[in-house]
């Protein structure tokens, strides 16, 4: 799971400060699948519900080639980017930011993966128990969730560990 905290950082800072990668480079004609697990917090050190985390693709001059922003606060989210660049570029960077003043993140793992025939993208969140929480299908050229299937399960009682409700977004 990459919200296990192995990889772990800590970001506080104001609005447009954060982290960032070391550069790389990519080839022209290939597609890229950038994902990466942030927590956006809201109680520090200031209270601010609003708190959100960029990611952000640069190139060497840092112009934003990309871009995606986390949609909720005080819990694990995947952010997710596709790019195809027509030119080869070099000095390619990540960025994490912060996007309000008194802002405070968590980020785990980033991953840049080199796709080919990408044909279909589904993700999933599964809890502890191995159960599936979450199911999307992912666009293969924005990664919009283009369906998601949420699960609950209930907590106590008989039915305690059995699917309680699903629902289709």
């Amino acid at each position: 799971c990459a919200d296990t905290g192995s990889y772990l950082y800590q970001i506080m800072g104001s609005a447009d400060q954060g982290i960032q990668s070391a550069a790389w480079n990519m080839l022209a004609g290939k597609t890229y699948a950038i994902l990466a697990r942030v927590h956006p917090e809201s109680q520090r050190p200031v209270p601010d519900q609003n708190s959100k985390v960029k990611l952000q693709l640069l190139d060497v001059a840092d112009t934003v080639l990309a871009q995606a922003q986390s949609a909720s606060t005080d819990d694990w989210e995947t952010l997710r980017l596709v790019y195809s660049p027509t030119v080869a570029l070099n000095g390619v960077k990540l960025r994490l930011l912060a996007d309000s003043a008194n802002a405070e993140f968590y980020a785990d793992t980033a991953h840049v993966c080199e796709v080919t025939n990408l044909l279909r993208w589904q993700d999933f969140r599964c809890d502890d128990r191995g159960r599936i929480l979450e199911e999307a299908t992912v666009n293969i050229e924005t990664a919009a969730f283009t369906q998601k299937t949420t699960r609950s399960y209930h907590l106590t009682g008989n039915g305690r560990g059995l699917l309680a409700r699903v629902d289709q977004h």
